[in-house]
């Protein structure tokens, strides 16, 4: 499509820069993308980015931030500043999501098939453990998002749950189906029309890390938008946080998995379920405390009853309190850096 113009939002931080380079290499060589927005939320590199965006003067924005805002306060300003850019759809990436080449078009290309252009679309994280499964994964039909993380009495979730601990495979008899609905989507790699970026609420910046995009995406969803993964384009994760399947439950006990990761992750579970969940509030409080329960129970088979496993559960259990408590002060232990 001649004369579409998208605007790319990403997140760096750290010493991440050598990653976000190769995604701002394989967008940038599309026109099309004709904004880049880089929410600069304490690079290490600074020096480099700036010389790397003297390469692109009228293409390259970098929004520096005074201190580290999490990745949630980060993508607020960046999806902020992409409501005013002169474009018709934003591509939300992380700063290790590198599409393939010509990954506009073949968006654009999967649009055609939805006429009235409320959709948002995902791309294919070819190399996230179980990704396949999404496109084998029947009966194609929307839900109404349930707004919730917690559905403990959820008869798929258990058999989820028990596939996942048991390491059984999918059907390989399974048919391969390239444009699949979503209940949700992620940020990363994600494709959406402007006027839903402009409509919808911005992510939640106070959750700092974690929960912001599923949120995010309930919000876009209620406003009347579907959303659909599709097969192409792919996009490869080249620093994925959870490598193996079923990380982001096993990987909550794994020692190289920060602590404040740990809490952020469980807190921001509770807070964005409490307040979007279409289950009661004691049937909701039942869910989180058998999950709670259950999780480290996991832990606890994983680890053993080590000190450091007593030091990850306490973090999960302060977490769920916290995430009831409206408010509380993070703990010290569980500090982000800056």
């Amino acid at each position: 499509m001649q004369g579409v113009r998208v605007t790319v939002v990403t997140v760096v931080y750290g010493e991440r820069w050598s990653l976000l380079k190769q995604v701002a290499d394989s967008v940038l060589k599309d026109p099309k993308a004709t904004t880049f927005v880089i929410v600069d939320n304490g690079c290490k590199n600074p020096d480099e980015m700036d010389a790397y965006a003297l390469n692109y003067p009228d293409r390259v924005v970098i929004l520096r931030q005074a201190k580290n805002i999490g990745f949630s306060g980060a993508i607020e300003k960046g999806l902020g500043y992409a409501r005013d850019t002169d474009c018709q759809y934003v591509l939300v990436l992380d700063d290790d999501s590198v599409p393939e080449e010509g990954a506009i078009d073949m968006f654009l290309e999967n649009l055609k098939q939805f006429p009235d252009n409320k959709v948002v679309l995902a791309g294919n994280r070819v190399n996230v453990p179980g990704n396949e499964k999404v496109f084998r994964r029947p009966p194609l039909t929307h839900t109404i998002p349930k707004g919730t993380l917690f559905e403990v009495f959820s008869i798929k979730k258990l058999v989820e749950l028990v596939q996942l601990i048991l390491r059984i495979p999918m059907s390989a008899n399974s048919p391969f189906i390239p444009i699949v609905p979503l209940e949700a989507f992620v940020t990363g790699g994600s494709f959406l029309p402007i006027e839903a970026v402009r409509e919808a609420p911005l992510p939640d910046g106070s959750l700092f890390i974690y929960g912001e995009d599923l949120e995010y995406s309930w919000r876009i969803l209620r406003l009347g938008y579907a959303a659909y993964v599709c097969a192409r384009p792919r996009i490869i994760d080249i620093d994925m946080t959870f490598p193996k399947e079923g990380g982001h439950i096993f990987g909550l006990f794994d020692s190289e998995f920060a602590l404040y990761k740990v809490y952020y992750r469980t807190r921001n579970a509770v807070i964005i379920s409490r307040r979007n969940t279409t289950q009661t509030v004691p049937v909701l409080f039942v869910n989180v405390a058998i999950r709670t329960l259950g999780l480290l129970l996991i832990g606890l088979f994983t680890m053993g009853p080590t000190s450091a496993y007593v030091l990850r559960a306490r973090t999960i259990l302060r977490a769920v309190w916290d995430g009831y408590g409206n408010g509380r002060p993070i703990p010290a232990y569980v500090q982000a850096p800056n």
